[in-house]
């Protein structure tokens, strides 16, 4: 009987150097200056930069597209570039080579628009951090509208900070007498200014005026009546209806001021108090908000709030005027809607009722605790994601009555109305929605590739580009997620747990300078259609269903030591709620 030949054991040796992916970079970067086996000149103005490729396309996003789509510079060796910065770009290309390079106040902003528009997202969040050091009363204005131009949330949001911490500072530089009426009219009505008092807020407002008088008057009524008059001194308002020339020289400004002196000596010979509340002088903090949710068949209208100080959730927002008082909860209670924040506002975006999905947006002035109604989205939509992109906001697939949906729309705040923009190349449901380096991205989710009809457990992801209105896959993900829930931290994209079947507890870590996604340190509790917000450069994660029922627990990851920690339990169970961060003073 003959028996199968035995398989011999050949030996081997596994060789790694890792020096060999910096000694080719090195040698690309020779070949460059010599023009070695160049494919390409980027020509901009009289300048021209060598360069191949295969190097600028697997470094830039940007390059990408333009090397590898039908665009007539696919196939050019000459291809110019305009209205970007020669200097910026070379050293940009010159980074992609030697991975070095050197930030400073000359070139700072010369090359973060260039790298915001090459999507080259660390060298973005290296500008941006440099900008955030260099913050001062002088700058600070100038800094928040170029993170704006660029979207570049997190500086705009340090620089606001900087503005509101260091306000009677700022108003004595020119470039708060530059300010256009709505960022100052928003400015002046913040419950939260930084130093000085409520004379300061009159002074600056003076100030703006007489800067340019004969263009501002119009501004004049509006901009006095978010002056808390009652709270200025009865000798101060004297003294400005005798010498302010702001005053003397306008009878509108003299008779507002005059009007509310008046008012004032009514009130100091009567029993009646005013009801002008001072403004915050407290230091800038963030808190987390959970909204929403479904919690034992209930779905939910509630907000709560987490203080990272106290390590404790309340229903009431700390530091506000409604502190002590239960926060308003939403007009209609929902679940599995998308929420996100700006300025001092919330928006609760579609979601479900329970009983069908929703198109209605709510909007939460949470330092007022008042609520608003904004325009409805166009399409109804459960298990959506939102996100702001370069000032406007963004709804992103979902569910509607019937099918997975690919459309994503997008709210205009000049005319006030939401517009198609280009859909996705596949349906999702139930998918993570984040903004980073000023690309949109799509992640995980229920649907298809083909159809909105198909319930399948997504590992795909896509990225929109604001510039081309164009989706672009992406590396998808080690693991299909659905329910899941990401977030953008250190230039990275994060997607936490989810559910595919079974609820994996990993976490996996996209990284768009390598187009790969790594795996992180899993959760302690494994969750779904839970929620993720940024806090204190630390992800949280909140809330969710465990594959045995809701669960109240939040846990925190430290990204600087790849772990995971409890915090304080919500309040309450929460499955599909929508949570964000936001600022208070």
């Amino acid at each position: 009987m003959s028996s199968k030949p035995q398989s011999k054991m050949t030996p081997s040796l596994l060789y790694q150097d890792g020096c060999q992916p910096c000694t080719v970079l090195q040698t690309l970067q020779e070949f460059r200056k010599s023009r070695e086996l160049c494919d390409v000149i980027i020509q901009v103005g009289s300048s021209e930069i060598p360069a191949h490729r295969a190097v600028l396309a697997a470094s830039s996003p940007y390059f990408k597209a333009m090397f590898t789509s039908q665009l007539c510079e696919s196939t050019q060796r000459h291809v110019t570039m305009r209205e970007v910065d020669g200097a910026a770009l070379d050293q940009l290309i010159t980074f992609i080579y030697t991975a070095t390079m050197t930030v400073d106040e000359e070139n700072v902003q010369a090359l973060l628009s260039c790298a915001t528009l090459l999507q080259m997202t660390g060298v973005s969040a290296a500008c941006c951090q440099f900008l955030e050091k260099q913050l001062s009363p002088c700058n600070c204005l100038g800094i928040r509208q170029f993170a704006d131009l660029h979207s570049c949330n997190q500086l705009r949001n340090e620089a606001n900070k900087y503005l509101h911490q260091h306000f009677s500072e700022v108003i004595q530089e020119e470039e708060f007498l530059l300010m256009d009426y709505q960022d100052l009219h928003n400015l002046v009505t913040s419950d939260f200014l930084g130093g000085g008092d409520e004379e300061t807020v009159f002074q600056a407002v003076t100030s703006w005026l007489s800067y340019d008088m004969e263009n501002r008057f119009y501004a004049a009524k509006s901009l006095f009546s978010s002056v808390r008059f009652p709270l200025l001194s009865t000798n101060f308002l004297i003294q400005q209806v005798k010498e302010n020339p702001v005053v003397t020289n306008s009878i509108e400004c003299y008779k507002e001021v005059a009007e509310q002196l008046e008012t004032k000596l009514q009130v100091k010979f009567s029993s009646h108090a005013d009801d002008s509340f001072p403004r915050r002088r407290w230091s800038v903090t963030e808190v987390v908000v959970a909204a929403g949710g479904e919690s034992d068949g209930v779905t939910l209208s509630s907000l709560e709030f987490y203080d990272p100080r106290q390590d404790n959730w309340s229903y009431s927002l700390p530091q506000a005027r409604c502190e002590g008082q239960q926060c308003k909860g939403l007009s209609t209670p929902r679940t599995g809607m998308g929420l996100v924040a700006q300025d001092k506002y919330i928006y609760i975006i579609g979601g479900s009722n329970c009983s069908h999905p929703l198109r209605t947006v709510e909007v939460y002035d949470y330092l007022q605790n008042e609520w608003d109604s904004f325009p409805d989205m166009t399409t109804p939509r459960h298990g959506m994601g939102a996100a702001f992109l370069g000032g406007r906001l963004f709804a992103v697939g979902g569910r509607d009555q019937t099918s997975y949906l690919n459309t994503v729309e997008m709210f205009c705040p000049q005319n006030q109305v939401w517009s198609a923009v280009s859909s996705m190349r596949s349906c999702r449901c139930f998918l993570g929605v984040a903004e980073l380096g000023g690309m949109l991205y799509a992640v995980g989710g229920s649907g298809s590739e083909t159809s909105g009809r198909l319930n399948q457990y997504l590992n795909t992801t896509e990225r929109y580009d604001p510039n081309l209105n164009v989706w672009t896959s992406i590396c998808p993900m080690n693991e299909c997620r659905s329910y899941v829930s990401i977030a953008a931290l250190d230039g990275c994209i994060y997607a936490i747990s989810g559910y595919n079947g079974l609820w994996p507890s990993t976490v996996e870590r996209y990284d768009p300078r390598i187009n790969r996604w790594m795996y992180a340190s899993p959760v302690l509790t494994k969750r779904s259609n839970h929620g993720v917000t940024i806090l204190n450069g630390c992800i949280y994660a909140i809330g969710g269903f465990n594959g045995v029922r809701n669960v109240n627990d939040v846990e925190m990851y430290e990204p600087r030591v790849d772990r995971w920690r409890r915090v304080s339990p919500m309040r309450t169970n929460r499955y599909g709620a929508g949570t964000t961060t936001v600022c208070i003073m």
